[in-house]
């Protein structure tokens, strides 16, 4: 994770983060063997999967009675496509394809100072 500090102008502030994680998942793969009901619920290690992402934070300070801050971020996460024999409870072949996401959030924060 590396972050950056620039300063715009008199009050203002920017912080930026750009970010790659590696991650391990386990998939879930449920089954059932006819003629039974029960479901077999096995975790399967997914291979790779890793999220990207950025995050910037835009800080203003108005004098002495306010400060707004903006945070914005942005995270893609991945998974990638494998293929396993599963041997439990009978033998088949399970695939799955690359899986993504995206997600991100925007933030306004406000901390105002008043007189007494």
């Amino acid at each position: 994770m590396n972050w950056a500090i620039n300063k715009l102008g008199a009050g203002v502030s920017l912080w930026s983060c750009l970010s790659q994680r590696d991650t391990s998942y386990d998939y879930p793969i449920s089954r059932t063997v006819p003629p039974s009901n029960l479901i077999y619920a096995i975790f399967q290690n997914a291979g790779r999967s890793y999220s990207t992402g950025m995050e910037i934070v835009l800080s203003h300070t108005f004098g002495k009675w306010a400060n707004l801050s903006l945070n914005l971020n942005g995270y893609r996460n991945t998974i990638e496509a494998f293929t396993v024999e599963n041997r439990y409870p009978v033998g088949s072949i399970f695939r799955l394809p690359e899986q993504q996401i995206t997600s991100g959030s925007v933030k306004l924060n406000g901390l105002f100072s008043f007189d007494e």
